[in-house]
């Protein structure tokens, strides 16, 4: 990790986590590293385990500042960590405003039909 090599810590990283895990202390490695490992350029795997172990550390707002999104839930704990209950990032596409007035319209049509009869 001193050596801040991408492939050094990416062998080590995943070990490390999942013994911490097991003993119960991920969020002690994510208070000693977390913040370390969002500024080494890691990739695939690794790169989404420094993510988790960023947020689980004192850091988190640093680090969820620095990611986009790869998934639902990363857009929803980016979200939270910047303090947005809405989490608007992680909206469906299909949450955009022109198909939100379209979905209400399409409601209120069927709505009206069903008082019809």
């Amino acid at each position: 990790m001193q050596s801040r090599d991408p492939q050094a810590v990416t062998l080590a990283l995943e070990p490390a986590i999942s013994v911490m895990e097991e003993a119960e202390l991920e969020v002690v490695l994510a208070n000693l590293y977390g913040e370390a490992l969002a500024d080494i350029p890691l990739t695939g795997s690794a790169f989404d385990a420094a993510f988790r172990l960023g947020m689980l550390s004192p850091s988190y707002e640093i680090v969820a500042k620095a990611r986009k999104p790869r998934s639902q839930d990363e857009a929803m704990l980016i979200g939270v960590a910047k303090g947005s209950t809405v989490a608007s990032a992680a909206r469906q596409p299909w949450q955009s405003p022109q198909r939100r007035v379209r979905y209400r319209a399409a409601c209120a049509r069927r709505l009206s039909r069903s008082d019809r009869g």
